[in-house]
């Protein structure tokens, strides 16, 4: 019986010595992996980001809806389009992408939806958010751009080569932070732009408050 008492023992120091290694070095261990691929992650979606200029003021015209100003956008991520209502080759994708972007932020107050139209009717505009289900007033705002205004303003204040806008069909979405940086512009014919685009304004948008845990602190007051 003397013989198997120093032996249990000699096993439970064992285990007890495994567990504060565990403890000790592979849970700092664990933590420093995941807090270095966050990191890693981090850095990587800062360098698909770009620094494309500061987005310029310009008058801001929404039919059927409360005034909005160009200060009102300050502090929202701005998911912005320039689009022909009546073109299907630059109506549909991008109204099946805003659809998708629309349902995945929709409960975000933070994050707005710019829609410049190409010289069309109010009732044309209409038509094209309807069909496409983002008729959204509060988050969704629908701009008529008469005359050269749809050119002058995707050139000369989103800073986006018109012939490039071309190029790509007009099937794009341009990218503007909080603070009216611009920061990227994304081709929707390519489904790995349309997925970091996705990624890009999540990675974006403010951190919002755990509303449960804001209210367990007044509850402990």
């Amino acid at each position: 019986m003397s013989d198997v008492k120093p032996k249990k023992n000699s096993i439970a120091f064992v285990l007890q010595f495994v567990a504060l290694g565990v403890i000790l070095i592979g849970f700092p261990a664990g933590s420093w992996y995941y807090l270095q691929k966050g990191m890693d992650q981090r850095r990587a979606i800062m360098d698909e980001l770009k620094d494309l200029g500061s987005l310029k003021a310009y008058t801001m015209s929404v039919p059927d809806a409360d005034s909005w100003s160009f200060e009102d956008l300050q502090g929202k991520v701005k998911i912005v389009s320039f689009l022909d209502a009546e073109s299907s080759l630059q109506g549909q994708l991008a109204g099946q992408t805003l659809q998708q972007l629309h349902d995945q932020f929709d409960n975000r107050d933070d994050i707005v939806f710019l829609l410049h139209f190409g010289d069309v009717s109010n009732a044309q505009m209409k038509r094209f958010v309807e069909q496409f289900e983002i008729d959204d007033p509060d988050q969704c705002l629908l701009l008529n751009m008469e005359g050269n205004a749809f050119q002058s303003v995707l050139t000369e204040n989103y800073l986006m080569p018109y012939d490039d806008y071309r190029n790509q069909d007009g099937e794009v979405i341009l990218l503007v932070d909080t603070q009216n940086e611009i920061r990227r512009y994304y081709d929707l014919k390519s489904e790995v732009e349309k997925k970091l685009l996705v990624e890009h304004i999540a990675f974006l948008m403010p951190r919002q408050q755990e509303k449960d845990l804001i209210f367990k602190r007044e509850k402990e007051k």
